[in-house]
């Protein structure tokens, strides 16, 4: 901007040297050299000016040129959308294939040495059944499932536990009143 103060100083000169003639002169021949003066003083101005602004232009696109690509910082992974869990597969109820007897009342229990309750009394067991399949047959008493023990009342809430694939741990007491344990994997109807 030094050539900005040199130009105002040259101007501010011109004027007073207009002035300092002024008395012998009139006053529009002054106002023409004050005028014309301006102008040139203007002009060198503008041009100067031009010339700063181009060089300042060449320096700042050299140094644009000169600067090694700037690295653009990683973009940070997106978040992974949480895995959704795999649609469990449809469970369906699982299936015995035996028929309870309804006339193993506790009379009949108290015969074989068990307790009011105790047990249901298979009738029939269904041909091809998993019950069959397990080992179950009819005239055994079955006592407990995975070893819970089952009733006339109970036999349904227990057995809907379970699902057709499960294989089932099942007490039965045979006609001769010993116990055993079967393995009896439930199926589908």
């Amino acid at each position: 901007m030094k050539w900005l103060t040199t130009a105002m100083t040259g101007l501010v000169a011109t004027i007073a040297f207009c002035g300092a003639a002024s008395a012998q002169d009139d006053y529009e021949a002054i106002k023409k050299r004050i005028l014309a003066k301006l102008e040139t003083e203007i002009k060198a101005f503008y041009a100067k000016l031009e010339v700063e602004l181009r060089k300042t232009l060449r320096e700042e696109i050299a140094k644009l040129e000169a600067k090694p690509p700037s690295i653009k910082p990683e973009p940070k992974p997106e978040p992974k959308p949480e895995p959704k869990p795999e649609p469990k597969p449809e469970k369906k109820p699982g299936y015995l294939g035996i028929l309870a007897s309804r006339d193993f009342d506790d009379a009949a229990r108290k015969e074989r040495g068990l307790e009011a309750g105790q047990g249901i009394l298979i009738e029939s067991v269904r041909e091809g059944s998993p019950a069959e399949k397990g080992g179950l047959a009819a005239g055994m008493v079955l006592l407990a499932i995975n070893g819970e023990k089952v009733t006339d009342e109970s036999m349904r809430e227990v057995m809907k536990k379970y699902f057709a694939g499960d294989t089932l741990r099942m007490t039965v007491q045979l006609a001769d009143k010993s116990k055993k344990d079967l393995e009896v994997t439930l199926g589908t109807r």
